[in-house]
């Protein structure tokens, strides 16, 4: 059963077309990403969460060194929801400074 499946490895097996590995990836992660793009762009939400999932089977992007796959899927919604609104991200240099002026 793909429940017990960790993350990373339903991601592998995703990018190599098993869909129930896909399915299972969806199911874990769609709400979520639904929720926090619905905040960052309202109704563009739906869009931001088919893009993302479509992102993650053209791309083999993912770096299990780098973070998690909920981080790598929440980035590739984040830079999604960016396109949808037509707005830029802050520059990361933006954000840092913000975080310390506090």
């Amino acid at each position: 059963m793909l429940r017990d499946v960790d993350d990373a490895a339903l991601l592998r097996k995703a990018c190599k077309g098993q869909e129930a590995a896909f399915s299972e990836l969806y199911a874990r992660y769609q709400r979520r990403i639904h929720q926090y793009a619905a905040r960052m762009c309202g109704s563009a939400a739906d869009d931001v969460v088919q893009e993302t999932f479509l992102a993650i089977l053209k791309a083999d992007g993912y770096d299990p060194s780098k973070g998690t796959v909920a981080g790598y899927l929440f980035g590739i919604a984040r830079h999604q929801s960016f396109g949808v609104s037509g707005s830029k991200p802050f520059p990361l240099s933006t954000w840092s400074m913000l975080a310390l002026s506090r």
